[in-house]
């Protein structure tokens, strides 16, 4: 970017070069000078995160480079030894000849310090101990008695008391080797008040929770790690094959190590019970960050359960399935997380639920990378059962007045249905969206849980995003299930919760997936999708899936949202505008997508033939001059005009004799003949897409249908008749081509050829009422 603009001048002065030459220097200077400002920022970047990264290696290694600097100075000292015992010896010697013995004195004065250090060692030692078993004496006595015996915290003392041993026994050292009492005794003493300063903080961190929940973990883990390697190290004993030669799809040595030692997991099931007696302890005392790492620590003990049992575990199969499918593990981890879960919401813990169903979620992440061999019928089995611990616990708060929890534990399950979903069986997430549904439901209930509503299309939302993309081959069953569902809950929002006239209630909270006025909601997340299928090649395989997808997903969307359609009418929710933009939206994307180089020609006439029928739906409704009255308040005409004019954008002949079809019936319909407040514009679309559709019938097929039903049912009332004829010959004679206009047919009509345009809107009038034709002039 140019730093300084440059003034017009006649360049052909000498002056004007001059000041040319001065402006093109001060901004060479100003690009310089940026330049090194870059690399300024880049350098102090560089250097602050070194900074930062050996504070942080500090931290992790700081007691390993305390002794290795204690032990490079003892070292140091070792060295210069011969450098100082002959002064030394000297020094003594010296002082002795003078006074009295004052070797002795030494002697005395190495032998009661030494004492003293071992008195000192004996009561900090008690005193430290007592603290930290006062601390410990709230823990399970496994846990107790582990951490009560620390093996590094012993080591401290007993290393104190061997060094204050040392320094005392330097009194007996003959005087010729006094140099070495000297450098015995000095670092004796200062390396027992490093042990002592290190004692100190081990006893801290062994009262701190969160290091205990640690401890905890690294045991198990451990331990797990331990029986890994001993079922990795039998494995070459065992031959891993069928009885026909062929490998197992099971890792058999490894299960059958296991199924001989029954209590390998012993260990671990004793540290998930430890890290959740923490977890609720702590909740209970308000202190959810302590409660937060155990739950973690839980995960984190699964993971490494999962690692060490290998390809050992087993599915249930649709007819009958192994006794090997039970895990006592997997059990009673989930039993102790629903108990800690009731526990806190009979407390009302609000974030220790939220914590146990965040747990639940991440253990259905964990589970679902269980391999469970070439027997994959059953989904992923332990993942799915611990979706339903979690549905069950979201459920089981509902009557508990915690809608900001309710609201978590839905995004937890959708997370879960997610995982499920990319990881397993098309259909394996199905339970949790079947338990989504009426958790939407309980929005009609009251309006605090209405937010419950939202959270709950929201997740929808991003599970049916997710199965549109997904690899699977066939999603026919798992779409009609989610359509289903979504049907359900917006059947049961409009019928229960009424919509205020400018609240738009129903609007807002099924927007999710029905709302065109927002980034982030599935129509706009649609759109992207159909506009990148567009721009694939033939060769695509992943398009051609997707494009598969939505032709499964849009097969019922006429039956599913027909009823919804008409629901929305008869209780005059704004809800009806978001389903006439959300159904037109759709048909324009399918027709889109129908088009792409990667869609190939039957599922392209299959979205075609979706799209028509979705059209079809925006025909029921009711015949009354009420409910006629309310949809023109959303201009049906001028969506089921843009879905036409797509259509033959798009070449799909019959999604376009669908919507003309729809059209022509709102407009001259059964029941419809004392109205022609909208006539005039729905002429005007007919006249306009008669001559943009050069593929079709055109003016004279337009002319045709209008004579033909006006033959057949009388349109309007005679005196009705005259003024649509007149409105249309005046629209005609008088439009407004340079004009503001705000309506999308008059936006249309100015795109097409305005002679022709009026001369077709002259002979319409002409046909609906010849007695208004105008005098020959």
């Amino acid at each position: 970017m140019r730093l300084f603009s440059v003034v017009r001048l006649k360049w052909g002065s000498l002056e004007s070069a001059v000041l040319h030459r001065r402006v093109l220097a001060m901004e060479q200077l100003a690009s310089l000078n940026s330049a090194l400002l870059r690399r300024r920022i880049l350098a102090m970047g560089r250097i602050e995160s070194a900074y930062y990264a050996g504070l942080a290696f500090l931290r992790r290694h700081r007691t390993a480079m305390m002794w290795a600097a204690a032990i490079l100075a003892v070292l140091a000292s070792c060295f210069t030894l011969p450098w100082f015992r002959p002064r030394l010896v000297q020094y003594f010697e010296q002082i002795s000849a003078d006074q009295s013995d004052k070797l002795s004195i030494f002697r005395a004065l190495v032998g009661t310090i030494g004492g003293a250090l071992v008195g000192a060692t004996a009561i900090a030692f008690s005193v430290v101990m007592i603290s930290v078993q006062i601390n410990f004496a709230r823990m399970p006595y496994g846990l107790f008695r582990r951490l009560s015996s620390d093996f590094i915290l012993l080591g401290y003392f007993g290393g104190t008391f061997i060094l204050a041993f040392l320094v005392a026994a330097t009194a007996l050292i003959p005087g010729d080797r006094i140099a070495e009492g000297v450098l015995v005794a000095g670092w004796g003493s200062a390396l027992s008040f490093l042990l002592f300063l290190l004692a100190y903080r081990r006893a801290l961190e062994l009262i701190n929770p969160v290091f205990q929940v640690g401890l905890i973990v690294s045991h198990a883990t451990k331990t797990l790690r331990w029986w890994s390697r001993r079922a990795t190290r039998v494995k070459a004993l065992i031959v891993n094959e069928t009885s026909n030669g062929k490998p197992a799809s099971h890792d058999v040595s490894r299960a059958g190590f296991f199924l001989a030692n029954p209590n390998w997991s012993i260990e671990a099931r004793r540290s998930i019970d430890h890290a959740i007696a923490f977890s609720r302890t702590h909740g209970v005392l308000g202190d959810h960050e302590v409660s937060r790492v155990a739950l973690v620590g839980v995960v984190q003990i699964n993971a490494a359960y999962i690692d060490a049992k290998g390809k050992t575990f087993f599915t249930l199969l649709p007819f009958g399935g192994s006794p090997l499918v039970t895990d006592e593990f997997v059990n009673s981890t989930l039993e102790r997380l629903r108990q800690h879960l009731r526990d806190a919401i009979s407390r009302k813990d609000e974030t220790g639920v939220e914590l146990a169903f965040q747990t639940l979620s991440s253990l259905v992440v964990i589970y679902s990378r269980i391999d469970y061999g070439d027997r994959q019928s059953g989904g992923k089995y332990h993942a799915k059962l611990v979706a339903g611990y979690l549905c069950e616990g979201v459920t089981s708060t509902l009557p508990h007045d915690m809608p900001d929890v309710v609201m978590n534990g839905v995004r937890q399950m959708g997370i879960a249905a997610t995982t499920l979903l990319a990881n397993g069986d098309p259909n394996d997430f199905l339970a949790v969206v079947e338990k989504l549904t009426p958790l939407g439901a309980v929005g009609v209930a009251h309006e605090k849980l209405r937010p419950v509503t939202m959270t709950v299309m929201e997740q929808l939302k991003g599970i049916l995003c997710g199965l549109l993309v997904s690899k699977f081959h066939d999603i026919g069953y798992a779409a009609k299930r989610i359509n289903e569902g979504i049907e359900l809950l917006v059947t049961i929002f409009i019928d229960g919760v009424p919509d205020k006239a400018l609240s738009d209630t129903h609007g807002s909270n099924l927007g999710p997936i029905y709302s065109l006025r927002a980034e982030g909601t599935f129509p706009y997340w649609l759109m992207k999708v159909g506009n990148e299928l567009l721009t694939t090649k033939a060769d695509d395989l992943a398009a051609r899936r997707i494009a598969d997808h939505l032709e499964d997903w849009s097969e019922e969307l006429f039956q599913r949202h027909k009823p919804v359609f008409v629901l929305a009418i008869e209780k005059r929710s704004n809800f009806t505008g978001d389903l006439i933009s959300w159904i037109g939206h759709v048909c324009r994307t399918l027709m889109a997508v129908s088009t792409s180089d990667s869609c190939r020609p039957h599922t392209a006439e299959s979205l075609k033939k979706n799209a028509r029928n979705l059209v079809s739906v925006l025909s029921w409704v009711p015949d009354d001059n009420a409910s006629l009255d309310f949809v023109e308040n959303y201009r049906l005409d001028e969506e089921l005009f843009e879905i036409a004019e797509a259509a033959i954008h798009r070449s799909c002949a019959e999604v376009f004799d669908a919507a003309e079809r729809v059209l022509m019936e709102l407009t001259f319909g059964r029941g419809h003949q004392n109205r022609w407040s909208g006539a005039e514009d729905a002429i005007c679309a007919f006249a306009t897409l008669a001559l943009m559709n050069v593929d079709g019938a055109g003016e004279m097929g337009l002319k045709g249908a209008l004579t033909k039903r006006l033959s057949k049912t009388p349109l309007f009332a005679e005196g009705d008749r005259d003024s649509v004829a007149s409105a249309v010959r005046t629209r005609a004679e008088n439009f407004a081509y340079d004009d503001y206009v705000s309506s999308r047919i008059d936006v249309a009509m100015r795109r097409v050829d305005r002679a022709r345009l009026e001369r077709l809107l002259l002979e319409i009038a002409d046909i609906i009422s010849p007695s208004t034709l105008p005098a020959p002039k």
